[in-house]
């Protein structure tokens, strides 16, 4: 019998010559990732159990998204590798992550794979990252009725700091998992509550406004509820319930909790 001493006191890199990552085009929408592994490149992984779990992270600027290949001993392929939930179709990132008990054993470095087309999809920005001196606040949504694009405002220090990193805070997983499900809660507070007048509007408009109404709705699998004759909701109990179980399908979808707990311990 082999006996094997694991040592996970640090995360282990997870070489190139593990991974061999493609993006694959479909007859129509999104391309899906698919993504192989060859563990015997890398004599280093050989300490880690063979019941860990591999998890391949996606992101392409503010959106990301996050498949489970199962146990390291043997990666399986998702039934569902389509990467619906990201703002390109042309180009994503992914870093692979091992991790057993919420604790990260091994991490690649970041990867990039584009197809060669151009994106004829007609997806409109949702929401655009800007930085400036919010003093000790870390950042903010901001929104009005004149504004081109809803904004993530980052604090200029935190902001010029990550950017030392190497790693920005709109393309940092960690941040936005920690920041989105506020930002989403925010916005449908202010469209549905503040702007409720024009409501019925909104799921059919082109702009931003109807894009985070119909993403919404996407997510719970239901409308908001109406407003009647005067512009009221019956219910304020029953919209704030409804914007909660949107921002609960939100997380988890994405598994964020999981994902950050992952994460922890750095990128």
């Amino acid at each position: 019998m082999t006996t094997r001493n694991f040592n996970y006191t640090g995360r282990i890199l997870i070489p190139q010559e593990c991974i061999d990552g493609r993006l694959i085009k479909m007859a129509s929408g999104p391309p899906g990732l698919e993504v192989d592994f060859d563990w015997m490149q890398a004599e280093r992984l050989a300490t880690i159990p063979d019941d860990a779990n591999v998890f391949v992270d996606v992101n392409v600027d503010m959106s990301f998204m996050r498949f489970n290949y199962g146990l390291f001993s043997n990666p399986i392929t998702p039934e569902n590798i389509l990467l619906t939930d990201l703002d390109s179709y042309t180009s994503a990132n992914f870093v692979i992550r091992v991790v057993k008990n919420g604790e990260l054993l091994a991490a690649s470095k970041k990867h990039t794979v584009t197809l060669a087309l151009p994106d004829t999809r007609s997806r409109r920005s949702m929401i655009i990252p800007e930085y400036k001196d919010l003093g000790e606040r870390p950042w903010m949504l901001e929104v009005h009725e004149t504004i081109e694009y809803p904004k993530l405002v980052f604090n200029d220090k935190w902001w010029n700091e990550s950017l030392n990193t190497g790693w920005p805070l709109d393309k940092n997983m960690m941040v936005m998992g920690s920041i989105m499900p506020s930002v989403l809660e925010s916005m449908l507070n202010w469209l549905l509550i503040h702007q409720k007048h024009d409501m019925h509007r909104w799921y059919d408009d082109p702009t931003w406004r109807g894009s985070w109404i119909r993403f919404a709705t996407t997510l719970s699998g239901t409308h908001p509820p109406k407003t009647n004759d005067s512009g009221e909701y019956e219910s304020m109990d029953v919209l704030t319930n409804w914007i909660s179980s949107v921002v609960l399908e939100f997380s988890e979808n994405r598994s964020l909790t999981t994902t950050l707990v992952s994460m922890y311990g750095g990128e």
